[in-house]
């Protein structure tokens, strides 16, 4: 009895403790981009129908927005919930978004078509952007990745207030570095 217990126990903590690791990898590229783009970048994770930050680094210059662990915002309206749909397999994916449609049908109503263009933008430069989706002066890029311990797919994003953002940075700039960062915390968590 008491061994299954503990079984369950580690079942339960396993996943915490896979997270636990992406955090400590990432820390310090995160920090570096957030520095780089004069924003913040986060690191996040779906929870039930809405995407929940577990990690975020600001720069030092961030001005009025602090995002913050264990803010929660749903799946449909960010470039991060658009990353997550699109990692997902075709299966998981219409799950989702049967799930979406369902429980919550004025949000999916409104954010449909972007949602159709995240995956458009995975597709073709292997991020989703954000302009202006849940804050509308700021701005943001997001990458998924799928977490080899515990086969949970993990979204960043950089997001940056739009005064401090130059023309075609999100595209040119920021997502291809923060698709390389992502890419990078991958490899060190083989």
């Amino acid at each position: 009895r008491v061994l299954e217990l503990a079984l369950a126990v580690l079942a339960l903590a396993h996943p915490l403790l896979a997270n636990l690791s992406v955090r400590q990898i990432a820390r310090l590229p995160m920090k570096e981009l957030a520095d780089y783009s004069r924003g913040w970048v986060s690191l996040g994770i779906r929870e039930r129908l809405n995407m929940v930050y577990i990690e975020t680094a600001r720069s030092r210059g961030t001005r009025s927005v602090k995002p913050d662990i264990g803010q929660t915002f749903p799946i449909v309206v960010s470039a991060m919930g658009r990353a997550y749909l699109a990692a997902l397999s075709a299966r998981e994916r219409e799950s989702m978004i049967n799930q979406l449609q369902v429980k919550t049908p004025e949000l999916w109503e409104a954010y449909a078509s972007r949602i159709e263009q995240g995956l458009q933008d995975y597709i073709e430069r292997g991020f989703c952007l954000g302009k202006g989706d849940y804050d509308p002066r700021t701005h943001t890029v997001a990458v998924p990745m799928r977490n080899p311990g515990i086969r949970e797919v993990m979204v960043f994003n950089c997001a940056v207030r739009m005064e401090d953002l130059a023309e075609g940075a999100l595209e040119n700039d920021l997502g291809p570095r923060l698709a390389q960062m992502v890419r990078s915390i991958e490899s060190a968590l083989d």
